[in-house]
């Protein structure tokens, strides 16, 4: 089992939206004694989060230049997303953005899912 080759020592960061897969995979972490800190949409995430997570950061949709400082400052080397984020709220023209988010949402033409997530590479 790949875990217990490569232990894993310090905590995984989980950019968490809508839904039940994010609360999955912290229980998921926790049973194998690997802790999560959330980095969660507020107003999005489960409340459930908060009891299991090894901590909780709430971001606003625009927001994404907050996520580099709180990384570092929680040391999480490794991050995955789970969860949704309607696209409609994503290009709402009336959303406000930092120029973090402003970058990765507009820098090209293209509105597809793969867009948005290769802007977090």
């Amino acid at each position: 089992m790949w875990w217990k080759k490569n232990k894993i020592e310090e905590p995984i960061g989980l950019l968490a939206g809508e839904g039940h897969l994010p609360l999955l995979f912290v229980e998921a972490a926790a049973s194998l004694k690997i802790g999560v800190v959330v980095f969660g949409v507020k107003g999005r995430v489960e409340a459930a989060l908060e009891r299991t997570a090894q901590s909780m950061h709430y971001l606003e949709i625009g927001e994404v230049g907050k996520l580099p400082e709180l990384l570092k400052k929680e040391k999480i080397k490794n991050i995955v997303m789970a969860g949704s984020l309607p696209k409609r709220e994503i290009y709402n023209p009336e959303l406000k953005m930092d120029d973090t988010t402003k970058d990765l949402i507009y820098k090209n033409d293209d509105k597809g899912d793969d867009h948005l997530l290769r802007g977090f590479e």
